[in-house]
């Protein structure tokens, strides 16, 4: 393999320098380097085996662009060992058990009219005994088979019913509509999909696709991306374990990336841009795959790389600017150490050609972030310092089962406390009481219902998408609240949630946080409050913050007297 033109196609998948001719996947299938770096995507296998061995349905592969629907069409093609030919819309090929299959790619890119016909086609095709297979972003799919009614009431029907199907996300053959379509409705946009960039990462690293002429090449002595490359694969575990951890964070925040965002990210990450015909002599430090990951320039922030998608989510988060514990050893005592012996060197000389300039430190983070060799607890303090505390105890109980839950009860239960009365109780039941929507607690509440410690639990449950993917589809977390004769609440639990908890519990008063977060908690206590109260209570109660307590007060309205009693 020749590693110059690997470089330039590595560039061409980002859009850093508007070198994206093959960012977008028809194009970049026809590219002879897309096979060796291509991952295999679990969610294959699924359509693989059920496509076939169902009765005939229309197969829709929906979700936002970059999300690899293409990239799926193409493998599963290969699974029946057939070819995607690009520049057709419109391809039969024959399914092993002797069906016909139609497979339509760029459905979104059709006019209008046409969408409407190709879909009209496709979904009357089961009837006919043949299989139909789709690939369409959300919201064309969604607003074409509107289209197919004529009646403004089957157009919502059937508008419910599709976006139920997408939401769902089961992989269940639905009938849709009165007309009794067959549509098996897969939304990649909600699967996980933070697994694909370690597995991207091996294959873009391959010794054979970096077999550079170093007899030949003038610039191997100097070159940025031969020794970023080299770095990674020296120091992969490590490199590996961060890629995971911060894509799973901007998830677990509302920032999921799409396989693109994944993709151009990484190839930025080890090229900075550059190819082997623009490369020239200049510190290797500042242009480190730590410091590219980031969006830096040694201690410079880039503002051209907010090009990357997944550089500019990551930026708020400010990860590199946060105290570590290792920030003594690493800082203070400047223990280069730390660091493997690939890096230790170009690190202590990163530091002293950037003593005390601002800027400094966070490099050296970035540098540690990648390259360090602590293992075992000192490497969970790091998780901890660097993200939240919370954050390896969210990741082990979404990927496994079996565990106990009494401390995260606990943390639910003072969470919800500090929420509704704005203390902590030693009491087994919390006050549920109405307030405005600021954020802060009045002193004067009114209480609509209680709720007990012992009816708040948290669950682990599977992901609808581990029917297409069990092995890398994480758990779901719950806050489950039962009450008898009624059916258990159940409320998503995310990682911004059980640390909003935490802080809350440490007395941490949060001005400003995330609107994700903020829509979450106003959602969670609305869910409660209707859940617990009791339309049937007469009396009316108020809770009453004092500056050392909560008192409890009931009102009495005397009609004929027309006075309130308060006792």
């Amino acid at each position: 393999m020749d590693t110059k033109e690997y470089i330039s196609y590595l560039n061409s998948l980002h859009n850093y320098n508007a070198q994206n001719e093959n960012a977008y996947a028809e194009k970049n299938i026809e590219n002879d380097y897309y096979q060796k770096i291509m991952v295999d995507i679990k969610i294959v296998d699924y359509i693989t085996k059920n496509l076939e061995h169902s009765e005939p349905h229309l197969l829709v592969l929906t979700g936002q662009a970059g999300d690899g629907k293409t990239s799926i069409m193409v493998q599963v093609l290969q699974n029946y060992g057939c070819s995607l030919i690009t520049d057709q819309q419109e391809q039969i090929i024959e399914l092993p058990n002797g069906k016909e299959c139609v497979c339509i790619k760029d459905f979104s890119e059709l006019s209008d009219a046409k969408k409407k016909e190709v879909l009209q086609t496709a979904v009357n095709l089961p009837s006919e005994g043949k299989y139909a297979f789709i690939v369409t972003n959300t919201g064309p799919l969604i607003n074409t088979f509107k289209a197919l009614f004529d009646q403004e009431e089957d157009k919502n029907n059937a508008e419910i019913e599709l976006i139920d199907s997408i939401d769902k996300n089961d992989g269940v053959i639905r009938e849709i509509s009165a007309r009794n379509y067959k549509i098996r409705a897969i939304n990649v946009a909600s699967l996980d999909n933070t697994y694909f960039a370690t597995k991207f990462l091996r294959k873009v690293i391959d010794d054979e696709l970096w077999q550079c002429d170093h007899e030949n090449c003038k610039e191997c002595n100097y070159c940025l991306i031969k020794k970023n490359r080299d770095l990674i694969k020296a120091n992969q575990s490590k490199t590996e374990e961060f890629i995971n951890l911060y894509y799973t964070w901007l998830a677990s925040h509302g920032k999921r990336l799409t396989i693109r965002s994944i993709t151009e990210h990484i190839a930025y990450m080890i090229t900075g841009g550059y190819d082997c015909h623009t490369i020239e002599p200049q510190n290797a430090y500042d242009y480190l795959y730590p410091n590219l990951f980031f969006g830096y320039i040694g201690i410079t922030k880039n503002p051209n790389a907010d090009k990357i998608s997944a550089i500019k989510a990551g930026r708020e988060y400010h990860l590199d600017s946060k105290r570590l514990c290792s920030d003594e050893a690493l800082l203070i005592n400047k223990d280069y150490k730390v660091f493997s012996p690939s890096a230790e060197k170009i690190v202590e000389k990163a530091a002293q050609a950037n003593l005390d300039l601002p800027g400094t430190n966070e490099m050296m983070h970035r540098f540690y972030f990648f390259m360090n060799t602590r293992t075992g607890d000192l490497d969970n303090q790091d998780i901890a310092d660097i993200y939240s505390k919370n954050y390896k105890r969210y990741l082990d109980l979404t990927r496994n089962d079996g565990y106990n839950f009494a401390s995260d009860r606990e943390l639910i239960f003072d969470g919800l406390s500090m929420i509704y009365t704005g203390v902590r109780t030693d009491d087994q039941s919390i006050p549920v009481t109405l307030s405005r929507n600021t954020g802060l607690t009045q002193n004067i509440q009114l209480v609509v219902g209680k709720l007990m410690k012992s009816k708040i639990n948290v669950l682990v449950e599977d992901d609808p998408g581990a029917a297409f993917d069990n092995e890398n589809s994480p758990k779901i977390l719950k806050i489950q609240i039962r009450d008898k004769g009624k059916k258990p609440l159940k409320i998503d639990l995310s990682l911004p949630l059980i640390d909003y908890f935490e802080d809350l519990r440490d007395g941490v008063i949060e001005t400003d946080i995330d609107p994700q977060l903020s829509q979450g908690l106003e959602k969670l206590k609305s869910q409660i409050t209707e859940f617990v109260k009791d339309d049937d209570v007469e009396d009316i109660e108020i809770a009453i913050n004092k500056s050392d307590c909560l008192k409890f007060y009931t009102l009495d309205i005397d009609d004929q007297e027309k006075k309130i009693y308060c006792y």
